[in-house]
């Protein structure tokens, strides 16, 4: 039995499907993962540290912890991550690439001398990135057997800056897309209706652009404000619908009131079920995240619903790859507003295929084909393929 550790500072909710699906696989790999028993992220939500108290056959997780301490200027330490390098227990290690996790770089370092095959799972390069941080970005990738990448792009820059095309595998991202599945196929119409009438009681019958994620700055949700009040000012109504919570709410709120747009504005706040979610994205048309994109697409495209964003790659996260212009949403512009009311426009005039939207979190969005690359790279790694 090829034993695998894998290492992340908390295990997001989001991530919850993968962590299982390694566990749970039975090709010849028992991985067991790593990380703190708190949440040391107070943005995202974290896996209930319970589960690791109930073995994986009846619904737990194979979840042993070590201690985040955090250091000055965003550097980390993982208490108990470098002694794995010197563990008889596994003979690979897979680490989460942040180069500010101190702990990773001597772990990963005394991994190879102790003779383990190490990967790392990461964002990757998300640009050419050419000055000192990049240059301390490769030498810490370079530590590990091999990359475990969100993108194409990110293996593409990193073959560039001279990186083995084979030491790298896209293994793209995920959510529950078996519930999610389930889900599209059990939610009603009926229940639809019923959810956009209590949720836009005077507007119903407009179309409904949402946005799911945090309510941050860098997502400029002031501009979906905007172009609903374009549309409308123009005869065009729209209704918005913000799935989420965070800084920038407050702000959102008051613009919502000085626009006029209170009747077409729905805040509906943080909600992490995907049962409650489901209706919610089902029952609106069009995403439209105006900053970067990251698990807003997965979660648009896996119940159908089309993504505009912007296309300046370079501030924008590796699951923008996700969207197909003309087949599964599209790309603005970034900072032409212009441009942007008139994909929305565009877009809620045609007729959307709901299976364009499937296809690429069919293809290659999923946990399980998640797995099978993780499963290919460590069977690649082990062979000292890099």
């Amino acid at each position: 039995m090829h034993k695998v550790a894998v290492v992340y500072q908390i295990l997001a909710h989001y991530r919850e499907p993968i962590f299982r699906r390694l566990c749970e696989q039975d090709y010849g790999v028992e991985f067991t993962l790593f990380s703190d028993s708190k949440n040391t992220i107070n943005s995202v939500k974290a896996i209930d540290s319970e589960i690791a108290k109930l073995p994986v056959e009846k619904g737990g997780l194979r979840w042993k912890f070590v201690k985040n301490m955090k250091l000055p200027h965003h550097f980390l330490w993982q208490r108990g991550v470098v002694k794995l390098a010197f563990s008889k227990k596994y003979d690979t290690i897979i680490y989460l690439g942040d180069a500010y996790y101190l702990s990773t770089w001597v772990s990963c370092f005394l991994a190879k001398i102790t003779g383990k095959r190490t990967l790392m799972w990461t964002h990757g390069f998300l640009s050419e990135e050419n000055g000192l941080k990049g240059y301390v970005r490769k030498h810490f990738y370079d530590l590990a057997d091999g990359v475990l990448v969100y993108g194409d792009r990110a293996k593409n820059i990193m073959i560039k800056k001279g990186f083995d095309p084979k030491s790298i595998y896209v293994v793209y991202n995920s959510l529950d897309y078996e519930k999610q599945k389930s889900l599209r196929s059990s939610v009603g119409v009926q229940k639809c209706e019923a959810l956009k009438k209590r949720l836009f009681p005077k507007s119903v019958e407009q179309p409904t652009i949402f946005f799911i994620g945090r309510l941050i700055k860098n997502k400029n949700l002031k501009l979906l404000l905007q172009v609903a009040k374009l549309l409308k000012n123009s005869g065009s109504e729209i209704n918005i619908l913000f799935i989420g919570d965070g800084p920038e709410r407050g702000q959102l709120e008051r613009v919502t009131l000085e626009y006029d747009l209170k009747e077409n504005v729905c805040f509906y706040g943080e909600c992490h079920e995907e049962s409650e979610l489901a209706p919610l994205i089902m029952m609106s048309d069009l995403c439209i995240s105006p900053g970067s994109v990251g698990l807003t697409a997965m979660h648009a495209l896996a119940y159908g619903k089309p993504v505009i964003t912007h296309d300046n790659l370079d501030r924008q996260k590796p699951e923008v790859e996700a969207i197909q212009p003309g087949k599964n949403g599209d790309l603005f512009q970034e900072g032409n507003f212009e441009e942007l009311c008139a994909k929305v426009e565009s877009w809620l005039d045609r007729k959307v295929s709901s299976c364009e939207c499937y296809d690429i979190i069919d293809k290659k969005y999923n946990p399980e084909n998640q797995c099978r690359i993780i499963m290919n790279a460590i069977a690649e790694v082990s062979k000292g393929g890099h």
